[in-house]
């Protein structure tokens, strides 16, 4: 009867990339079945290239504090607070 095994894989790859070793070799060194890593490996790297839905936003300083623009890509968001007097 097969004997399964529960891997940290993030560990794993952080590892065998540091390694510069082969996947085979890797897999002869941690004891794992080089198919199966093969198969997370893959996994990992198709998750990686999903979108998130998530964007990476940076705000500059402005010289206006009144109007802030955000460039995402080919969009940018422009802002603007108008200050009402009383």
């Amino acid at each position: 009867m097969a004997t399964y095994r529960k891997y940290n894989w993030s560990e794993l790859f952080d590892a065998f990339e540091l390694s510069e070793l082969t996947q085979t070799e890797f897999c002869q060194q941690h004891s794992i079945n080089p198919k199966y890593f093969n198969v997370k490996w893959n996994q990992r790297r198709h998750l990686a290239n999903e979108p998130t839905g998530f964007a990476r936003l940076q705000v500059a300083s402005s010289t206006h504090p009144t109007s802030t623009a955000f460039k995402l890509g080919l969009i940018i968001l422009q802002t603007s607070i108008t200050a009402f007097k009383s």
